[in-house]
């Protein structure tokens, strides 16, 4: 879902927008993604998490599309495909900004899904002005010692650029900076269902961090339908 956010009242959202993901021949609820604006398009990662639970499938990856499309506003069916990340395990979360020219990705890796286990990662892009976010990613490092962590964010606070993620365990917000070695953890509530710190600044200096804390919007759900 897309919504706007008046950061003078946070409780205002609204949606705007729905955006799914075709694949396989379904349409699936694909989330745990970002947009970003390039140029005179949309730039789309997301996580499939839209069929995990089906018994032929295994695990979750990143996808990605880039689309002219208005994904501001109306319902969008979005041909998405298998982003190729720097690692053998199960991705999601993906966050992606470009940063001194070059395109950097954070996301979740995951070793196990039955049990959960993850951790944050990072990856970085060549040094291209014309590539995409999704190519020729090299692996900077990850968070190995941890087990309950997700929801990296790529946020920049004056001149510096940090990944901040979410530990389910130690319930609490780490700070890392851009080759994944830790620098603190960020002082603001942490609610339920590991929250994801995303920052917004506000005009007075302050900041706003979006998140959510689990409690359930709308339990309907749509039937499955054959291919």
């Amino acid at each position: 879902g897309v919504f706007t956010l008046d950061p003078e009242d946070p409780t205002s959202l609204e949606q705007t927008a729905h955006l799914f993901s075709r694949r396989d021949g379904l349409v699936l609820g694909d989330h745990a993604g970002q947009l970003v604006r390039d140029g005179d398009s949309w730039l789309v990662m997301t996580s499939s998490w839209g069929d995990f639970d089906v018994p032929t499938r295994t695990g979750v990856h990143v996808r990605h599309a880039r689309t002219s499309a208005d994904l501001l506003r109306g319902v969008h069916v979005l041909d998405t495909e298998h982003t190729r990340l720097p690692t053998w395990h199960s991705t999601w979360d993906p966050s992606f900004t470009r940063i001194d020219g070059r395109w950097h990705v954070a996301y979740v890796e995951s070793r196990s899904q039955r049990p959960f286990v993850f951790h944050p990662a990072l990856a970085v892009g060549p040094d291209d002005a014309a590539s995409e976010p999704w190519h020729a990613l090299g692996r900077v490092g990850g968070a190995d010692g941890l087990r309950q962590c997700e929801g990296p964010v790529l946020a920049q606070v004056g001149d510096t650029w940090s990944v901040l993620a979410s530990d389910g365990e130690a319930r609490r917000y780490p700070v890392l900076d851009l080759a994944m070695r830790p620098l603190g953890q960020l002082h603001a509530p942490y609610p339920t269902n590991i929250p994801h710190p995303q920052l917004v600044p506000r005009p007075d200096g302050s900041w706003l961090m979006i998140t959510f804390d689990g409690t359930p919007f709308d339990e309907r759900r749509s039937g499955r339908a054959g291919r």
